[in-house]
């Protein structure tokens, strides 16, 4: 997720909402009407619009009196300030990304295939003309099925990765290494690109077009 300067909910801009956001990811993801005012400096009447205006747009929910960020109030908590491009350029970054699924699927030095993509958020919805990211949810696949040579091909890519000066800081940075270079290069550095797995349970909270199967 990407925001803009402008983007504001009610009389706050999202950039406030996302750093408060920030701090209540640490207080187990909730927080009380009155903290959320003072934090912000708000008039209570301001405060309750904006309150409104977050849960009608899904950041969070009622819990117990209090307010619970959803799963897109946890994206909006880390999300990115970048200036939006326009359709040209978003389809542009597109193209160039289904292409390097090819490559990946081709590739046997990635040990798996991108089996599906969906896109999700603005770039999915034809009426819209510029765009602050592109959101992709994607589904890998291991290209060896058999799991003992699967992790016997996997860590010959983390002794060749170490070989060239690689640091892996625990066990689970080694067991998912190559999965993280096939989203290395799909994301390709790219700021715009936002991939969030399928089982993160995005498709709860959005409608989302599939754009790419290889099942």
């Amino acid at each position: 997720m990407t925001i803009s300067k402008t983007d504001y909910i009610g009389v706050v801009p999202i950039i406030v909402i996302r750093n408060f956001f920030k701090k209540v990811r640490n207080k187990n993801e909730i927080f009380a009407f009155d903290e959320f005012r003072a934090s912000l400096h708000l008039e209570r009447a301001d405060a309750a619009d904006c309150i409104s205006g977050l849960i009608a747009n899904g950041f969070i929910e009622e819990s117990d009196e209090r307010y619970k960020l959803t799963l897109k109030g946890n994206a909006l908590s880390i999300a990115r300030c970048t200036r939006r491009i326009n359709k040209e350029k978003a389809d542009k970054i597109f193209s160039d990304l289904i292409q390097r699924v090819h490559e990946i699927n081709n590739d046997d030095t990635y040990l798996h295939k991108v089996s599906k993509l969906f896109l999700f958020g603005c770039y999915s919805d034809p009426s819209k003309e510029d765009f602050g990211d592109i959101d992709i949810a994607f589904k890998l696949r291991r290209k060896i099925g058999n799991p003992d040579e699967f992790m016997e091909a996997n860590d010959k890519l983390v002794k060749a990765a170490q070989k060239n000066g690689k640091r892996f800081y625990s066990h689970l940075d080694k067991q998912f290494y190559s999965e993280n270079l096939v989203l290395l290069k799909l994301k390709n550095r790219n700021r715009y690109i936002s991939l969030h797995p399928l089982e993160d349970g995005i498709f709860d909270f959005v409608d989302a077009l599939l754009v790419y199967s290889e099942e």
